[in-house]
């Protein structure tokens, strides 16, 4: 009421903007100034007019404004069906930028929602469809019947160009690998890695993520299987090379999308899956077949 006066000028006027009759917000006013022990208006000609000491009460006092505002707001949207929170998982596989065009768009649209973002192996993703996401971006091939197909990636076998393998000069053996570390990121490796060190026992190095991966190939510790659109820029500075191994150096691999619980999820959850889903069919989508 006090901010509503020190805009209008009148009690009158205020009452009109606050649908308030003038004797209620007079009245509310100087049980304020009783209960502050402060003069906030005074008369001016016309016009009330804050005081010297009404103009820093209510500075302070407008940020108690706009937190009752934002949480008059919150309640409105909690209210209407739109979950409090959105846990979302994400393995590696899915490209961080086409996560934040989404998440961008979320939090422009969505603004009242948390979200929890998780960036966690595929290995683990079994256990978030036990309760812990609401929403898994994978490229887990278990979910090929249960999850959407949002997108397609491909891996590429990359090591540094003085590295051994590089360097017979004959094309490479399975055999070859055997002697050489393949350095494996624990997002990846339930992909097709597994199948590798059956067939070919190589050494493995198991790290955390895919940045470690990368540093320890530059470095020349070892080979490994990376997302393309990763490594391209590296490849292309000549940082790092294509290796030509008999079984390919190109694998497709296929994302997934799903809702863990369908039939609970809620608007929010939903509008998160449209965001997802827009974000990678801009950037090719389902079929897209280059990495």
């Amino acid at each position: 009421m006090l901010s509503a006066v020190a805009e209008e000028g009148s009690f009158a006027r205020a009452g009109v903007k606050l649908s308030r009759s003038q004797s209620s917000i007079s009245y509310m006013l100087t049980k304020l100034q009783e209960r502050l022990g402060v003069e906030l208006l005074q008369i001016e000609g016309r016009r009330s007019v804050l005081t010297a000491e009404g103009r820093v009460l209510l500075g302070m006092a407008r940020e108690i404004l706009i937190d009752a505002h934002r949480l008059e707001a919150v309640a409105r949207h909690l209210s209407a069906g739109w979950e409090a929170e959105v846990r979302l998982l994400v393995d590696g596989v899915f490209p961080t930028n086409l996560l934040l065009q989404a998440l961008s768009r979320f939090r422009a649209e969505v603004p009242h929602t948390q979200l929890r973002i998780e960036e966690r192996a595929s290995d683990s993703v079994d256990r978030a469809l036990s309760g812990e996401a609401d929403i898994v971006v994978s490229a887990d091939e278990s979910h090929r019947n249960i999850g959407e197909p949002l997108m397609q990636r491909h891996f590429v076998a990359v090591s540094h160009p003085a590295h051994a393998l590089q360097t017979l000069g004959r094309p490479i053996q399975d055999r070859d690998l055997s002697d050489h570390t393949q350095i494996v990121t624990t997002d990846t490796d339930s992909l097709f890695l597994k199948q590798d060190e059956r067939a070919n026992r190589t050494p493995q190095w198991t790290v955390q993520n895919i940045h470690t991966s990368i540093a320890a190939v530059v470095q020349g510790l070892g080979f490994a299987w990376m997302p393309q659109h990763v490594v391209q820029p590296l490849v292309d500075q000549g940082k790092l090379r294509l290796l030509q191994l008999p079984q390919g150096n190109r694998r497709p691999v296929q994302v997934y999308m799903r809702f863990t619980n369908p039939e609970l999820a809620g608007p929010a959850t939903r509008t998160l899956g449209t965001m997802l889903r827009d974000a990678a069919a801009a950037a090719g989508g389902a079929r897209r077949t280059k990495g």
